[in-house]
C-alpha cells in the first residue's frame, strides 16, 4: 500500500472512530448512567461533561446529547461551529413546549426529546438510526476511495501528472459536496423541513379521519417550505441568467451610483441592527460620457446580494465602503468590509479560496445567520457572478490591508469590473 493509501486509510479510520463518539452534556448521574448503557448497546463510545461551562472540545464527536435549556443549547451549538465536522445534536428537554422545540430545531438540533416521556427504547432507536446512516456514508466513502485507487493504478504517468494538476480542484469538489450536505441538513430549508415533518408525526393527534397538529408546527413547515422554494427559485434565476441574454440599456456612471445609493437605503435598517455603517463615495461622474450596459432588474439583485454579503460577514461597529473607480475602458465598483472571525476561520478570505467562493454551495464557515435575509446556502455570490458575467464583466475578491484607523487592518474586497462605452 502506498503512503497516500495509508494516509487515506488512517483518515477513514479516524472518521469511523469520530462517528462512534458521543458526548453527553448536562445530564445528571442517573440519566448519565441510563444513556451510557443505551450507547454501549448501540456501540458508541461515551464522553461526559456534567456542566456546560467545563466543556473542553479536544476531539470530534459524531453525536452530542445534551439536557440543557434552549439558551444553553445555543451556546453548545456555537462551540461546535468551529469543528471540522458538525455532530448530530439531540436535545433532551423537561416538558418542552412547541416553541422551545421549534427554536432548538432552528439552532441545529437533529431531534428533541421529552426526557419525561421518551422511553429508553425510543432513545436507542434514534441513536441507532444516526449511527446506521453514518455507517452507510462511510461505506460509500470507502467504495469511492477503492474505485479511485483502482483508476489510479490503471493510469499511465502522463495521466498521473494531469491528476496532480487537478488535485486542488478535486479537493475543492469534495469540500463543495460536504458544504452541500451541510447546507441541506442545517438551518432553514430542506433539513428543517424534514425535521418539521418528523415533529408533526410525533405531535399529531388523530381525531377520526383528521389529525390535530399544533399551529406552530404548521407555521414552521410553511416557513421552511417557502425557504426551500426560494432555493429552487435562485437556481432558476441562475439558469435563466446563464442561458438567456438580458436586454440592457445604457446607464451613465452617475445612474449606477444612484442605483447603489437606493440599494444601500434598502438595507439601511438591517445594517443599523448589526451596528454597521455603509458609506458610498461621492458621485464625481456627473459630466462623464462613460456608459455601461445595464439590465436594471438583475443588476439591482447583484448589488443587493453584495451588500447583504458584506453585512453578514462584517465585524460589528465597523463601516462598509462602496467605491467607484473609472478607468479608460472599465468601471471598477469596490465593496469593502471588515470581516469577523467565526467558526475557527481565518480573518478574511484565504487566497486559495478567492475563486472558490463564487462556486455554488461554497461556504467558508458552517455558521448560520438567521438574522440576515439570505439562505446561507452559498448561492448569493454565485448568483452575483452569473449576473456580472451577463454584463460582460468580472467579479473578484481578495484581502486588502487598510490603515484607515492608523492601525493595520485586514479588509475583504469584492470588486466588479464592468466594460464601458462612450455615450454619443
Amino acid at each position: 500500500m502506498t503512503n497516500a493509501g495509508i494516509e487515506k486509510k488512517d483518515v477513514r479510520q479516524s472518521e469511523s472512530r469520530t462517528k462512534k463518539n458521543i458526548l453527553l452534556v448536562g445530564t445528571d448521574p442517573e440519566r448519565t448512567e441510563l444513556i451510557t448503557k443505551i450507547c454501549e448497546e448501540v456501540g458508541l463510545t461515551v464522553f461526559h461533561f456534567p456542566v456546560l461551562e467545563n466543556l473542553k472540545i479536544d476531539r470530534d464527536f459524531g453525536i452530542v446529547y445534551s439536557e440543557l435549556d434552549v439558551s444553553q443549547f445555543e451556546t453548545l451549538a456555537r462551540m461546535f461551529s468551529k469543528s471540522k465536522r458538525s455532530p448530530s445534536f439531540i436535545l433532551g428537554l423537561d416538558n418542552p413546549d412547541t416553541k422551545a422545540i421549534v427554536k432548538a430545531v432552528r439552532l441545529g438540533a437533529y431531534d428533541c426529546i421529552d426526557i419525561n416521556e421518551t422511553s429508553p427504547k425510543e432513545i436507542k432507536e434514534t441513536l441507532r438510526h444516526i449511527k446506521e446512516n453514518w455507517e452507510l456514508d462511510l461505506l460509500q466513502d470507502n467504495l469511492e476511495t477503492e474505485r479511485f485507487n483502482k483508476i489510479q493504478g490503471d493510469l499511465d504517468w502522463n495521466s498521473f501528472r494531469k491528476d496532480l494538476i487537478r488535485k486542488d480542484l478535486q479537493t475543492k469538489s469534495a469540500y463543495l459536496i460536504s458544504n452541500i450536505r451541510t447546507s441541506l441538513s442545517q438551518g432553514s430549508g430542506f433539513g428543517a423541513l424534514v425535521s418539521a415533518i418528523g415533529l408533526i408525526r410525533k405531535k399529531a393527534k388523530q381525531n377520526g379521519n383528521h389529525y390535530e397538529v399544533p399551529a406552530t408546527l404548521i407555521d414552521l413547515l410553511v416557513s421552511n417550505a417557502e425557504t426551500a422554494n426560494r432555493i429552487i427559485e435562485i437556481f432558476n434565476e441562475m439558469d435563466y441568467f446563464i442561458h438567456n441574454a438580458q436586454i440592457k440599456e445604457e446607464y451613465s456612471i452617475s445612474q449606477i451610483h444612484n442605483l447603489f445609493k437606493k440599494e444601500i437605503q434598502n438595507v439601511y435598517e438591517l445594517a443599523r441592527f448589526k451596528k454597521l455603517h455603509i458609506k458610498i463615495c461621492e458621485d464625481k461622474y456627473v459630466s462623464s460620457r462613460a456608459a455601461v450596459g445595464i439590465h436594471e432588474e438583475s443588476f439591482k439583485k447583484a448589488v443587493e446580494e453584495l451588500l447583504l454579503n458584506a453585512i453578514k460577514f462584517s465585524e460589528a461597529e465597523t463601516t462598509i465602503y462602496v467605491l467607484f473607480t473609472l478607468k479608460k475602458r472599465k468601471l471598477l465598483i469596490s465593496v469593502l468590509n471588515s470581516p469577523k472571525i467565526e467558526g475557527g476561520s481565518k480573518k478574511g478570505i484565504p487566497n486559495e479560496e478567492s475563486e472558490f467562493v463564487f462556486q455554488p454551495f461554497a461556504r467558508l464557515t458552517k455558521y448560520v445567520h438567521e438574522d440576515i435575509p439570505t439562505l446561507d446556502y452559498g448561492l448569493g455570490l454565485p448568483l452575483v457572478e452569473k449576473i456580472v458575467s451577463n454584463h460582460e464583466g468580472k467579479i473578484a475578491t481578495f484581502n486588502v490591508t487598510s490603515f484607515l484607523d492608523e492601525e493595520e487592518e485586514t479588509m475583504v474586497l469584492m470588486e466588479m469590473d464592468l466594460p464601458i462605452s462612450q455615450k454619443v
